[in-house]
């Protein structure tokens, strides 16, 4: 099987996410895998309304049958007096995933699926929490909190906590669970190493009449562990929530970009996405084709962007419903041209690209850079924009992870059809060219490295027979900062490029050929 085509494939069409833990599942090595035979879970179960943690929960561990029918495993286990409870797994259910999950007092069934490979390669220790109705009954003086961890900040296990008790407190006292406490009502604590800590809020009341109560709420942090949030916001095209969409949601992982899961959009315009993984995400918001905004906004990111390598990165750590994405507007007019721009997508590496590639997002860019249209390639790779005038135009291949530039075309009276735009997509950038599928004169490129990098870094080039290519560097702006020729003879060269003259930050390199075919690379500058 051929993964890294696979994987292509799954990072441009609509996945779920069980299809995607099989997919990753295959890239784990046996050997990892025969090394943790024993994995940790546990997790805080706390009343919805009210946040105190619920005692006795039952919590069910079971093997996802949907994943594999063999396997029968199930633990049961119930919450101590603070609502926390603890399982171990000494072995891992061969070919599984896991479902834990449990009932709230209406019979409604809260779960997490973990996937076990994921488990292997980042970490044993699993935390799961639930926040449901119970029957609990408020005492009319619960206190409540939640932390924040200090993403910006030099300094390790920074977190902030914040007092989410209400009215009439006048006195808050707060146990950070390694010996240290504070009665500041929102104080800020560093921890100073990975652990679990209890973290204890005491406060004390008191009415209009002179009447008061204390009360003391407990809730779990963990520092290392993993943990899993929900998350989402809404929608908006202009100042209305859309009608029809889907979100994307994308894992940032080391220098790869994986997608993870799909949500519609409900009625209200809002997108949502339960129980994921702490870590680094980029979400997507695409407006489907049977709502009346879909030719007047672009598939838009979270940040209000309209290009991943520009989307806003959510470091999610607690639960949050505040991503919102405003989608960006098209500047749209009527085609009344004989222009005619086409193409065709394909996945693959240089000696493979008859793989048709369907569903790739393609902008329309007039030379003012203001996006006029998009599409996505048919079933077959084609893709076409019609009735244009005639002017200069950019086409961009928008994949979520994959480095490109635009393609600049230009159509006119004596060439009003520019067709036979060829795009490939690769593992580690796209290329294209103008009818021709690929370069006579080079036969792969490899990745820059190292990357990031400092003063210099190098390309790996095979060259089929003695050519000249010319090598460019353009910013985040699209602006040409660096350009060089070089002549190699047939055969393996390194191709070295000086990056002294460039201030830290992000760049495309473009890679060109004699007969019209470029290959795009993603530069990080650091100092």
């Amino acid at each position: 099987m051929n993964y890294k085509k696979l994987f292509l494939k799954i990072k441009s069409g609509k996945i779920k996410i069980l299809f995607l833990i099989f997919v990753l599942s295959v890239f784990i090595s046996s050997d990892v895998l025969s090394q943790i035979k024993t994995f940790y879970i546990t997790g805080q179960v706390t009343d919805k309304l009210c946040g105190k943690p619920v005692k006795g929960q039952i919590i069910n561990i079971a093997s996802d049958s949907s994943s594999n029918p063999d396997d029968n495993y199930f633990l049961k286990v119930r919450t101590n007096e603070k609502g926390i409870y603890f399982a171990t797994i000494n072995e891992f259910p061969e070919n599984s995933n896991l479902i834990i999950y449990t009932i709230d007092v209406y019979n409604n069934t809260l779960d997490t699926v973990i996937n076990v490979g994921d488990i292997s390669f980042l970490n044993n220790h699993i935390n799961v929490n639930f926040e449901l109705y119970s029957s609990i009954i408020s005492s009319g003086c619960e206190p409540d909190f939640y932390f924040i961890f200090d993403s910006v900040s030099s300094k390790p296990y920074l977190y902030h906590f914040i007092d989410n008790t209400g009215e009439n407190t006048i006195s808050w006292f707060w146990d950070f669970g390694d010996g240290t406490s504070s009665t500041e009502q929102n104080p800020s604590h560093q921890f100073k190493e990975m652990s679990v800590y209890y973290i204890s809020l005491t406060i004390s009341t008191i009415n209009p009449s002179g009447t008061g109560c204390t009360g003391t709420i407990t809730k779990k942090l963990n520092i290392g562990m993993r943990s899993y949030f929900n998350f989402g916001g809404h929608a908006f095209a202009d100042l209305f929530p859309i009608d029809f969409g889907t979100a994307y949601l994308y894992k940032i992982d080391s220098a790869n970009i994986i997608p993870v899961d799909t949500a519609i959009i409900d009625t209200l315009g809002f997108y949502y996405f339960y129980q994921v993984p702490e870590g680094n995400y980029i979400t997507k918001v695409c407006i489907n084709s049977n709502s009346p905004y879909s030719e007047l906004f672009l598939p838009t990111y979270y940040g209000d962007e309209q290009f991943w390598a520009d989307a806003g990165i959510i470091v999610l750590n607690s639960n949050n419903w505040e991503y919102d994405i405003h989608l960006v507007q098209l500047n749209v007019s009527v085609n009344t041209g004989e222009g005619v721009i086409n193409g065709k997508v394909t996945y693959g590496e240089y000696d493979n690209k008859d793989e048709p590639a369907s569903n790739i997002e393609i902008i329309l860019i007039d030379e003012l850079d203001n996006c006029l249209f998009y599409l996505y390639s048919d079933e077959d790779g084609y893709f076409s924009f019609n009735e244009l005038e005639y002017g200069i135009y950019k086409i961009y291949p928008e994949v979520t992870g994959i480095d490109a530039l635009p393609i600049s075309v230009e159509i006119n009276e004596d060439n009003p059809i520019v067709e036979n735009i060829n795009i490939v997509i690769q593992a580690n950038g796209i290329s294209y060219s103008i009818n021709d599928y690929y370069s006579e004169y080079i036969d792969n490129i490899g990745k820059v490295y190292p990357n990031p990098a400092t003063d210099l870094v190098n390309i790996k080039i095979y060259f089929k027979k003695t050519s000249i290519i010319q090598i460019s560097v353009y910013n985040q702006l699209g602006m040409l900062v660096y350009r060089s020729s070089e002549s190699k003879s047939m055969g393996k060269h390194i191709i070295p490029i000086k990056l002294e003259h460039l201030s830290k930050g992000f760049y495309n390199i473009q890679i060109s050929t004699i007969d019209n075919v470029s290959f795009i690379r993603k530069l990080i500058k650091v100092d």
